[in-house]
């Protein structure tokens, strides 16, 4: 059966992180959960669905977290693996957001984060400034944890 890659993004990095698990497993159906086309998806079509969302001050991106709650009684009967990006080095959002989906997923995993300076807002550019310390773009993808995380997927679909 094929896969669903849904995702919550703000400023673009889970969008690219979605792209780039779908190229490890060798293709993948990809929907922005913050689109129109999000509702529409039927679900019947797949046997593994990835969830992947964006995390900012601690909080799993609503529209990720609303859409798998609608979305429970069929995810049920699906393989589940979810991601988040961030660059806090905190706990996993995504435990706390969706604790029984992430109680029976194949994978669960923080895969680093990005920060890209031109898209920030002037407010969130002084908080980054304030908190991170730094004014510009940066990256702490984790290219170990994105192979694990893919092989995970990859393994569970079979």
């Amino acid at each position: 059966m094929k896969t669903l890659i849904a995702y919550a993004t703000k400023r673009g990095a889970t969008k690219d992180m979605a792209a780039r698990i779908a190229g490890g497993l060798g293709g993948a159906d990809i929907v922005d959960l913050n689109g129109p086309e999000a509702g529409r998806v039927d679900l019947s079509a797949y046997g593994t669905v990835v969830i992947g969302a964006s995390v900012y001050a601690g909080a799993y991106r609503k529209s990720a977290v609303a859409w798998a709650k609608s979305r429970e009684a069929e995810l049920a009967t699906k393989k589940v693996a979810l991601f988040e990006i961030g660059s806090a080095k905190d706990a996993l959002a995504v435990r706390t957001a969706l604790p029984d989906l992430c109680g029976r997923a194949v994978a669960v995993a923080k895969l680093g984060g990005e920060i890209r300076w031109k898209r920030l807002s002037p407010l969130e550019r002084m908080i980054v400034k304030a908190v991170m310390k730094t004014s510009g773009d940066s990256s702490t993808i984790d290219d170990a944890a994105v192979a694990a995380f893919i092989g995970s997927v990859r393994e569970a679909s079979l």
